[in-house]
């Protein structure tokens, strides 16, 4: 099998998609945001029962005011850090599109050209793979590399996946 040359046209859908993939499998450990929202949700449960309890009392107006002061904090925090995230992934995106990256893959090693710069590593440089319907994400530690399916040769499809499979450790491969 001879070399891959992709030169990854990643739409911005896409790579917010691949970061998504990413947090799934690697950032936050499985139920991790499940037993955070729990936490909040008996907190908040705690409180209002609070407030139950003591109604018509001057802790109860208290404590319905630390309720709806907590529902609100919590509802901006939502829209500040989706704000910021959203933002952060734009300017990453741009400089990732603006840097005219192409790998090419062969059964020994990746290669990684960009404007100013050329990596080369081995396959054992990544921890796992994530195939999706429309992306393949080489997942390492903190940093994702997403290669649209449509990027890849059609003809070399079926090659691409073979040499991914039989090369990247522990894959995780999941569709979806």
């Amino acid at each position: 099998m001879d070399e891959i040359t992709v030169k990854p046209d990643t739409t911005l859908r896409e790579y917010q998609e691949c970061v998504k993939g990413w947090h799934k499998a690697y950032v936050w450990p499985r139920g991790t945001r499940g037993t955070l929202w729990m936490l909040l949700a008996v907190g908040a449960g705690a409180l209002s029962f609070s407030v139950a309890e003591t109604w018509g009392s001057l802790a109860s107006g208290l404590g319905a005011v630390a309720l709806v002061a907590f529902a609100i904090v919590l509802a901006m925090y939502k829209m500040i850090v989706a704000q910021i995230n959203s933002q952060i992934l734009r300017k990453v995106y741009r400089r990732m599109h603006d840097a005219n990256r192409v790998y090419t893959f062969t059964p020994d090693r990746i290669r990684w050209v960009q404007q100013n710069a050329q990596v080369e590593f081995s396959w054992d440089y990544f921890d796992s793979f994530l195939e999706k319907n429309h992306l393949y994400l080489f997942i390492r530690d903190n940093s994702v590399m997403c290669i649209p399916k449509r990027s890849i040769p059609t003809d070399r499809l079926q090659d691409f996946a073979t040499i991914v499979r039989d090369h990247v450790p522990s894959s995780l491969s999941a569709r979806g």
